[in-house]
């Protein structure tokens, strides 16, 4: 930064200085282009990496609040910007180095450690978030629903922090059931409201994705017998994370469960072993075995063990539709790459969407 930023002192005193060897040196155009063409691109590689990026949202897991073709403006400087592991990272310098690669280069490979640059503050629930997937490394981007230390649970699909009931954010949806006793009225009705459902041959219920205000407001109406979430089969229950058959969570029910924070200790057990033993594996690069009736870190044996990072329990806002924390589980903080803060235009399939230009992304 310090290198960067005195190079741009130094372009602008040789274009404004009236110090004979500057308006000397201006004369040289070559020269004076070639440093200012060269200023432009590191400036572009600084801003790119350590203060915003762009990134377009190619699928449905944030609807209604993100739609696919939403071109999101991402703050890197709230959370602190995350250097880069490798010169793969960085913007036009990856691309020399894979010129000058011989075979296939190893682009996951970390050259650095990890290390982020302060923030302005810490990553908070209702912040929409974008991060790599812990697995795949995709980018991702969710709602944080729960930070460290936190204790999550999902009630019927109601989610609750620390055991106090989190409001939804405006545009979150569910796949819904809605049971009438008139289909055209009922048909009617959903249309006047914009809502969107199908219609299953010879039964009496609709499904779609709707508010929960949508289906209170539904529940009030003439023909509704009832509007709520359709309850979802058990067999979907191994598929959420941990993914232990001994641990029977489903989407709409789930937890409770502490978010690993750094320096939070846990006994190890049968049942901490199983929520936690992936993430410690991955994450924190150690082994926790059973031996006997004991457990053993890295061959050695303990009674507890000691987290030491920080994790987000992340959730997309279409909770019916959306691989998030449920499936994969928490994200560690070092796979945060910023704050999604705005909408800067939205584009899909050719159609230009100006309503949707600035448009903020708050809780």
């Amino acid at each position: 930064m310090a290198i960067f930023l005195a190079f741009v002192w130094f372009v602008f005193w040789l274009s404004s200085s009236s110090a004979k060897i500057s308006q000397k040196f201006r004369k040289q155009t070559v020269v004076v282009y070639s440093l200012i063409l060269t200023g432009a691109i590191l400036a572009a590689i600084l801003f790119r990496v350590l203060f915003f990026s762009v990134f377009m949202i190619p699928s449905g897991s944030m609807e209604r609040t993100i739609i696919p073709g939403d071109k999101i403006w991402v703050n890197k400087l709230v959370y602190g910007p995350r250097l880069p592991y490798s010169p793969y990272e960085i913007p036009w310098v990856n691309i020399l180095f894979w010129l000058a690669e011989d075979k296939k280069p190893d682009v996951e490979k970390g050259w650095w450690g990890y290390k982020r640059l302060k923030g302005y503050r810490q990553p908070d629930r209702g912040d929409v978030a974008v991060f790599n997937h812990p697995k795949s490394k995709d980018i991702f981007i969710k709602r944080i629903t729960a930070i460290p230390g936190d204790t999550l649970s999902i009630n019927n699909g109601r989610v609750v922090v620390n055991q106090v009931v989190q409001k939804d954010a405006p545009y979150v949806t569910y796949f819904a059931r809605v049971e009438h006793d008139n289909y055209n009225l009922v048909r009617h009705l959903l249309d006047s409201l914009n809502i969107k459902t199908h219609k299953r041959m010879h039964s009496d219920h609709l499904n779609g994705y709707m508010t929960r205000k949508e289906m209170e407001l539904l529940s009030n109406c003439r023909s509704v017998i009832s509007a709520e979430i359709e309850p979802l089969r058990p067999d979907t229950a191994w598929r959420v994370y941990p993914k232990r058959k001994q641990i029977l969570w489903n989407i709409d029910n789930y937890g409770p469960f502490v978010i690993p924070q750094k320096g939070m200790q846990i006994t190890l057990n049968r049942h901490t072993v199983l929520l936690y033993q992936q993430i410690i594996k991955q994450f924190e690069g150690v082994e926790i075995k059973e031996s006997g009736n004991h457990f053993a870190v890295n061959d050695i044996p303990f009674e507890t063990y000691t987290f030491t990072r920080n994790y987000y329990f992340v959730m997309g806002d279409n909770r019916h539709d959306s691989q998030d924390s449920r499936y994969f589980g928490p994200v560690p903080e070092s796979e945060l790459i910023g704050k999604a803060s705005f909408i800067i235009f939205s584009s899909d399939h050719g159609r230009f969407d100006a309503s949707r230009i600035f448009k903020t992304l708050n809780h």
